[in-house]
């Protein structure tokens, strides 16, 4: 199970925010995901190095999916985890709210 530790809003563009997961089995932490959405289609964008050529800007991922169907499962399960952090981090301001109020 992939876990969201750490999200900060962003809502520029087609971007909502940037998060950083822990993958327990793995035992790694990756920062930089983003996650973006447009016409009521969601995705995330895994971490990219960015080299400029002249006017232009080439992306390169620093992770790599040789399969699709693997990459797919992965971001949707990211997708999962950022869900879940929202829903965690929301419930937690209520318990505060109604502590102080």
């Amino acid at each position: 199970m992939i876990e969201c530790v750490r999200y900060s809003p962003v809502n520029k563009s087609t971007c909502l925010g940037v998060a950083t997961i822990f993958v327990p089995k793995w035992g790694i932490e990756i920062s930089g995901i983003s996650l973006h959405q447009k016409n009521g289609k969601r995705w995330v964008n895994l971490p990219t190095r960015i080299v400029e050529e002249g006017d232009e800007k080439k992306y390169y991922p620093y992770i790599r999916f040789p399969q699709r169907e693997h990459k797919d499962e992965f971001c949707k399960q990211i997708k999962k985890a950022i869900d879940a952090h929202a829903v965690s981090i929301a419930n937690e301001k209520e318990e505060n709210d109604e502590l102080f109020n």
